[in-house]
């Protein structure tokens, strides 16, 4: 008798370790994009004790929310006013609609 030549399936262990795996990146690449409503709450601006402004003045701010990209330039930047898709708004309002700074830094 011959012994088959046909590869052993993995069977079970595809099922258990597999599928959540797939399932588990799938659910972090669809929490981690731009415009979730839980979001905002996890994306308050920090802003150091003693600066020029207030807390209050600074989310004030008017910046540039380029609205493809779910980023927002301060007036001092190069790309303010210029992109494409984009609005003008509040600071604050861009932070808790889902916008992150463009560097990183809130605008002072």
């Amino acid at each position: 008798m011959t012994g088959s030549t046909k590869a052993p399936v993995p069977g079970s262990m595809l099922i258990v370790l597999g599928i959540p795996a797939i399932l588990a990146v799938l659910a972090l690449l669809y929490l981690l994009r731009p415009g979730n409503a839980w979001m905002p709450y996890l994306r308050t601006l920090r802003f150091p004790i003693g600066t020029r402004q207030s807390e209050e003045a600074r989310l004030k701010v008017r910046v540039w929310v380029n609205k493809s990209t779910g980023i927002y330039y301060c007036p001092d930047s190069a790309m303010y006013g210029h992109s494409e898709r984009g609005v003008y708004m509040a600071q604050g309002e861009a932070v808790q609609t889902g916008f992150t700074p463009a560097l990183g830094e809130p605008c002072w």
